[in-house]
């Protein structure tokens, strides 16, 4: 939750406000490749408040690979391995 602050419009007109988010879902069990999340609103202001919903937003999860080698292969203990 965070605040604005005070915003005021000096014009008779009505004034549009636009945010803009971005955000970071939890590497947990629940959220997983091709899962979807609820994307919503709650404004509140002093005298009354508007929620809004989006569509769902579909999670997106990188496939990684690791490759590595070692060489030597075998050594004695002690001795240093590169791996690459």
């Amino acid at each position: 939750m965070f605040t604005l602050g005070a915003l005021t419009n000096n014009d008779a007109d009505n004034a549009t406000l636009t945010l803009r988010y971005q955000v970071v879902a939890l590497d947990s069990a629940v959220n997983v490749r091709g899962g979807a999340l609820g994307n919503r609103v709650d404004w509140t202001w002093r005298g009354g408040s508007l929620q809004r919903a989006a569509e769902r937003v579909t999670l997106i999860e990188p496939t990684l690979a690791l490759h590595k080698s070692a060489s030597p292969k075998v050594l004695p203990p002690g001795d240093q391995v590169t791996f690459t």
